[in-house]
């Protein structure tokens, strides 16, 4: 569950900028900071926790190959 919350963040605002009227905008140069839009994209990138922890495992333990499995790196015997 604690995955679900940043991707549905982001739709949400994705949705709320293709909206024509934004709604509750303040007029002025930085109206936009008031706009739901960009309220859930800060949510997202709040809530982008689990994700970035995934994908830290993902890069500390190497990247899978296409398959999914791990390749095996073979070690050259070395000269005595």
């Amino acid at each position: 569950m604690e995955f679900a919350a940043a991707p549905i963040f982001l739709l949400m605002g994705f949705i709320a900028y293709l909206q024509p009227p934004p709604l509750c905008t303040a007029p002025g140069e930085f109206g936009f900071l008031s706009s739901m839009w960009f309220m859930y994209g800060v949510m997202s990138v709040v809530h982008a926790g689990p994700w970035l922890s995934l994908a830290w495992q993902q890069v500390k333990n190497g990247t899978p190959s296409r398959s999914g499995h791990k390749q095996d790196h073979v070690q050259k015997p070395s000269e005595p």
